[in-house]
């Protein structure tokens, strides 16, 4: 059993998880391991990114950081090839260029960036994270939805309907008072 104390965890999304060597996190995030054919199962992404698909590059990062801003290149941006990339099937990767769109330039490179700590490694997992994120989300919105059950639809017919009937009584009420403004209820206009 490992004792977890604050000194010796790492705390990322509310959970804490065992402090372990830096290189070693991201050896094992950024796996380079297996061929490209049991990537994509059934066209499902597997979790794994390989390193060899994706071009990494590190920067200075913006905003304050005292005398030693700008001497240490902790930015990441992690670049991956829509096109050429052999580990995401066709119609995940025409979903990733719509959903995200802002990411993806007239080269059809998706550009990932973070600059989340002031550790390289630690940014690069992070952007390696997003990149997974992106993929999953574009998984789920190919999923087909089942259809919803009778009692669901019936439920849904008659929220549309409460909310049509509050929405025309407001208007009615709204109608009702700009009349009273006018000084009575006539609307002759003539």
């Amino acid at each position: 059993l490992i004792n977890l104390t604050l000194a010796s965890a790492l705390v990322r999304g509310g959970a804490i998880v065992p402090a372990i060597p830096l290189r070693s996190l991201c050896r094992r995030l950024c796996s380079r391991e297996g061929d490209n054919d049991d990537r994509v199962e059934n066209d499902k992404f597997n979790g794994i990114i390989p390193m060899e698909q994706v071009r990494v590059s590190h920067m200075t990062s913006g905003g304050p950081g005292g005398q030693h801003v700008n001497k240490t290149q902790s930015k990441v941006e992690v670049r991956l090839h829509l096109s050429s990339a052999t580990f995401i099937s066709e119609p995940v990767k025409a979903q990733i260029r719509s959903m995200q769109a802002s990411r993806v330039n007239k080269s059809d490179w998706l550009i990932v960036t973070s600059e989340r700590t002031k550790r390289q490694v630690l940014n690069q997992t992070d952007c390696l994270d997003k990149l997974r994120t992106f993929i999953r989300q574009a998984e789920a919105a190919l999923r087909p939805r089942p259809p919803p059950s009778p009692e669901v639809s019936a439920a849904l017919a008659r929220r549309r309907q409460l909310a049509t009937e509050r929405r025309l009584a407001g208007k009615s009420r709204r109608s009702m008072d700009k009349v009273s403004r006018r000084g009575g209820g006539s609307t002759d206009w003539a």
